[in-house]
């Protein structure tokens, strides 16, 4: 019989640095290192740290520019960040006009993929508001919400 100190698992590597700056050669290698670590800085900026609380949470993520993006979800991002940039500071809904600002593509992207990407974002949305009102205890219904008009 094998002792557990004797797994044949390999301890796992140390995480990756944050910042990884190679050295670079020439006279403007020090303004290249100053705009990578400025780059890097942002990037980070926009992670949520581990312990950070709700409250200091930002509902959606920061707008920049999309060629700014780095990421694999770099249309999702965006557009999140579209929607949070219309609607953080009300509680009105969008508008037709903002909605129909939020339904064209950035310059460059598919309208399709775009389109695709809005269903998705639309989709979760819509979901949240659907699991909030299962959520309600007592649950929503028209013994417990006289305004409700759906049957």
């Amino acid at each position: 019989m094998a002792s557990p100190s004797s797994s044949p698992r390999l301890p796992s590597p140390p995480p990756i640095a944050e910042d990884q700056i190679s050295p670079s050669a020439g006279l403007d290698s020090e303004e290249r290192m100053l705009g990578a670590s400025h780059k890097a800085d942002v990037d980070a900026s926009r992670r949520i740290r581990p312990g950070t609380r709700a409250e200091d949470m930002q509902e959606g993520p920061p707008l920049v520019e999309l060629h700014q993006i780095d990421s694999a979800f770099q249309l999702t991002e965006h557009l999140k960040a579209l929607h949070n940039e219309h609607t953080q500071s009300c509680r009105i809904a969008i508008d037709k006009a903002t909605a129909q600002s939020l339904a064209q593509p950035p310059p460059g992207v598919d309208r399709g993929i775009w389109l695709y990407e809005l269903c998705r974002f639309l989709t979760q949305k819509a979901n949240m508001m659907a699991c909030g009102l299962f959520a309600d205890d007592p649950p929503c219904s028209a013994a417990t919400c006289p305004e409700m008009r759906a049957s």
